[in-house]
């Protein structure tokens, strides 16, 4: 996998986050939310506890959008970010079919297990306390409520047909758009209606569920696995044709150093905001996609499948370089899919 490497430079990567990379760009985004800037006046609440954040997040996206570099990465990031969505919803379904079935392992396994059933949750936390930090927090509540959850010989139920609809339905209008809609506009309006993203999924979600549970008769999920199938496949495409498309100079001349720099953050802080603005986004996406990536080798590793470990360490490897990391986490659960049938 590309970015920081090894345990170490994880919790070298991490302490560079939080202690020096965040405190060193964050009085720089603080003053472009000051009286003379443009973006002072942007939609005001009156309420700086959340006028504040609302800018400071504003300033981080459009110092991003317009930095040739940044951009290319935030592009990248959110092209390639369905499986933190998906996943979410999918293990959500599974989460309340097992709770309505049967009471989790224990106290904590309880508690988390209950904690996944509520993706809006963790939706809403990738706005306050970054995707990466969210998805490294959800990954441990994800191992803790279901111990070797990845393994083929899984129990929970698959959810419906038309609940893989909704997911679908979820993901195009809930993410996809007002993502569009922020890299097209570069309207600060824009991106500050983009960080409600959560509650578009929620909502739509949430609709949906009420519509097909009102009309339709609920059928058997004897034939549910196609559909998620297909919806994981689509999220492979859509990845995998962002991977490619962003890297596909670097790709085609087979430039390994090139493809490795792309994702590798510089650990050591930089005077330039853009520059400091991309390590950020590049810390995120490292963050978010190997704490996934570890449930799977370490339920690989409590299940005694060692040939399934260096599958997965080969996999990760050479296919986040061809397909991109996020097709790859995605190829993962997709084959886990498979050998479930």
């Amino acid at each position: 996998m590309p970015g920081v490497s090894g345990t170490h430079g994880s919790y070298r990567g991490l302490a560079f986050l939080f202690f020096d990379l965040l405190p060193a760009f964050a009085p720089a985004l603080h003053q472009q939310c000051s009286r003379p800037s443009q973006l002072h006046n942007v939609l005001r609440t009156g309420f700086e506890a959340v006028d504040e954040p609302l800018c400071f997040a504003i300033s981080f996206f459009h110092v991003a959008l317009e930095d040739a570099d940044a951009r290319r990465f935030l592009v990248y990031l959110l092209g390639t970010s369905a499986p933190y969505i998906v996943f979410p919803l999918l293990v959500a379904f599974e989460n309340a079919q097992k709770r309505s079935g049967r009471v989790g392992r224990g106290v904590v396994a309880g508690w988390a297990q209950w904690a996944l059933t509520y993706p809006v949750v963790w939706f809403a936390l990738t706005q306050v306390a970054t995707l990466g930090v969210t998805m490294t927090v959800y990954a441990l509540a994800f191992s803790l409520a279901s111990p070797s959850s990845t393994a083929s010989g899984t129990d929970a139920q698959p959810p419906t047909s038309l609940d893989i609809v909704g997911i679908a339905i979820t993901l195009v209008l809930g993410a996809a758009l007002p993502s569009y809609a922020l890299l097209q506009c570069e309207d600060p309006r824009v991106t500050a209606l983009w960080q409600l993203f959560p509650l578009y999924i929620a909502a739509i979600s949430y609709m949906w569920q009420r519509v097909h549970r009102s009309f339709v008769t609920a059928q058997p999920n004897t034939n549910s696995r196609l559909p998620i199938r297909i919806l994981l496949a689509s999220c492979i495409l859509t990845s995998t044709y962002f991977h490619i498309s962003t890297l596909s100079s670097e790709i085609a001349s087979f430039d390994i150093p090139s493809i490795v720099e792309f994702f590798n953050p510089t650990l050591r802080r930089s005077e330039s905001l853009p520059s400091s603005v991309k390590t950020f986004l590049q810390l995120d996406f490292f963050f978010s996609f190997a704490s996934l990536y570890l449930v799977y080798l370490i339920d690989s590793l409590a299940s005694g499948a060692l040939g399934r470990v260096l599958g997965l360490i080969v996999v990760g490897s050479v296919g986040s370089f061809v397909l991109g990391p996020s097709a790859v986490l995605v190829g993962v659960r997709l084959y886990d899919e498979i050998m479930k049938a």
